[in-house]
């Protein structure tokens, strides 16, 4: 058998290794130092959905049925306009006791997502506040890239 180069393993010793306890934000789905990703075709609610994450996480309620970790968020929203984003914000908050202070929204970043002083806002909070948990809808146009 030929030797194997530093630094992997095996299926059977990786799969055989004592498992380190995972710290979860939401039960199941996103680690507490983790990341994922929501993506797929636009006009799906990919948007609705991680507000749903956000407005879950803030209250410590459940996501889609997981647990979910109190904490605060900051929700960095590229796409829709000042107005829509308040439209489904008060939607979806018309009957939740929100704890102050814990859903952060950058306004500087709504007018120009490649604005270097925008991100600076962002770090910024991020340092003197640290967030559980930060969504940057979509991704994909702080990329300067498409939505889909």
């Amino acid at each position: 058998m030929d030797s194997m180069p530093s630094g992997g393993l095996w299926l059977e010793e990786f799969l055989s290794a004592e498992p380190a306890d995972i710290d979860w934000l939401v039960e199941g789905m996103v680690p507490v130092d983790g990341s994922m990703e929501v993506y797929g075709k636009t006009g799906v609610r990919k948007s609705w959905l991680v507000l749903q994450l956000a407005l879950d996480v803030v209250c410590g309620t459940p996501f889609l049925g997981h647990p979910t970790k109190a904490g605060k968020v900051v929700y960095v929203q590229a796409e829709l306009v000042a107005s829509e984003l308040r439209f489904r914000l008060s939607v979806m908050t018309e009957n939740m006791s929100l704890p102050p202070q814990t859903l952060w929204l950058p306004a500087a970043l709504y007018a120009d997502v490649d604005r270097a002083d925008a991100w600076k806002v962002i770090e910024t909070f991020v340092a003197a506040e640290r967030p559980a948990l930060a969504i940057f809808d979509p991704l994909s146009l702080m990329m300067s890239g498409s939505p889909d």
